[in-house]
């Protein structure tokens, strides 16, 4: 029963006529007292409390665990095979050639979330030179297209993996005293610099936040010791900082800047 028609049920009906016959005097109804019951603090309250709905969102789980079974391919060999399928793809939109490499992509990225292909897939020579290549032909065929645009951000996010991995060996080390054949990322400059420029182009169309944060983490090696990239760089994050905080476009390329340089290795 809705609350108005309890307290007109139960508040609104006035006292029995008098033997007299006269009407009672009329009095305005007392303010009607709500008693709510407070569940679990006096101890009658026993059934469970729903705070929040469960969910099967594959983030919640381990997905260590969940995408083990895919150490199989780097014993082997199917990683080095992986790579090579990726890197002949010619198309990167919604074509013929989506039966090959939507697949090839969705294996890519559950290899990933296993530490140990990410090992191995760092120790493979050339690894992120291929899907930074990838990534930027598919951006740059994209053309509006969701599926190309939704691929390269893939690649990006896998790139992005498997570079903390190769990171990690080389902490304490600068720059310059890293060898070239063990640089993370490995490329002609004018390679590089077309990846650059690819990427930092769609930093500002980039509809996947975890894509946008790959962009910026991997930007930090790929304009390591080359000038012009690093210049290429300066001028995209370049604006008049005195009223950062008056435009809204300023704060997004201030707060990416921000990323890069925590991204930076030492």
């Amino acid at each position: 029963m809705h609350p108005l028609d309890v307290f007109s049920a139960s508040r609104r009906r006035g006292p029995p006529p008098s033997r007299s016959g006269n009407l009672p005097e009329e009095r305005p109804d007392p303010p009607m007292v709500v008693v709510y019951r407070l569940s679990g603090l006096d101890g009658e309250a026993t059934e469970p409390i729903i705070d929040a709905l469960e969910t099967d969102s594959q983030e919640d789980l381990d997905l260590e665990a969940l995408y083990k079974s895919t150490e199989i391919l780097g014993d082997v060999g199917g990683l080095e095979v992986l790579l090579a399928l990726l890197s002949v793809v010619g198309s990167w939109g919604d074509d013929a050639e989506t039966a090959v490499r939507e697949p090839a992509l969705k294996l890519l990225r559950a290899c990933c979330e296993v530490s140990k292909n990410r090992s191995i897939l760092a120790a493979t020579p050339g690894t992120l030179s291929i899907l930074l290549d990838c990534a930027a032909s598919a951006f740059e065929h994209a053309h509006d297209s969701v599926v190309a645009v939704e691929s390269a951000e893939s690649l990006l996010i896998a790139s992005e993996k498997i570079l903390a991995v190769q990171s990690v060996g080389q902490v304490g080390e600068s720059l310059a005293e890293v060898p070239e054949h063990d640089a993370p990322i490995q490329a002609n400059v004018t390679e590089i610099l077309s990846r650059i420029h690819v990427f930092l182009g769609r930093l500002s169309a980039v509809s996947s936040t975890k894509a946008e944060a790959s962009i910026l983490h991997l930007l930090p090696f790929l304009i390591q010791g080359i000038p012009a990239a690093v210049q290429a760089a300066i001028e995209h994050f370049s604006f008049d900082w005195t009223h950062v905080d008056q435009v809204e476009k300023h704060q997004k390329v201030a707060r990416q800047f921000a990323t890069v340089l925590v991204a930076a290795p030492p």
